[in-house]
């Protein structure tokens, strides 16, 4: 049997091949799944649309500018409570080396 660092091929076949296999489900870096993540951009969207719409009817008086406002506002400060407790997104921009030190444009 051929050996690698004197442990027999299959050993290291079998060790490689007993880690658990990962689910489907993706998980963003930041800890939130994309299901989470579409489902709060919705509730984002929706409460802004809301609150759009209730500051023009307000503007233009009409009777049922005071509640879409209410309802908007109140969808919205749930939002940033939402936000608060949510894990911040991972943001990487540009590549993963170290910048050059001084300007680039100068060398």
């Amino acid at each position: 049997m051929e050996t690698l660092n004197g442990t027999p091929i299959s050993r290291v076949h079998l060790k490689s091949n007993n880690k658990p296999k990962p689910k489907n489900k993706k998980i963003m870096a930041s800890g939130i799944s994309p299901a989470t993540n579409r489902i709060v951009n919705v509730i984002v969207c929706l409460g802004a649309a809301v609150v759009i719409f209730g500051a023009m009817a307000k503007i233009l008086h009409l009777s049922w500018a005071d509640w879409a406002l209410k309802i908007g506002l109140t969808t919205e400060a749930m939002i940033f409570i939402v936000y608060a407790i949510l894990p911040p997104p991972d943001v990487t921009h540009g590549s993963s080396e170290p910048a050059a030190s001084g300007n680039p444009a100068l060398a």
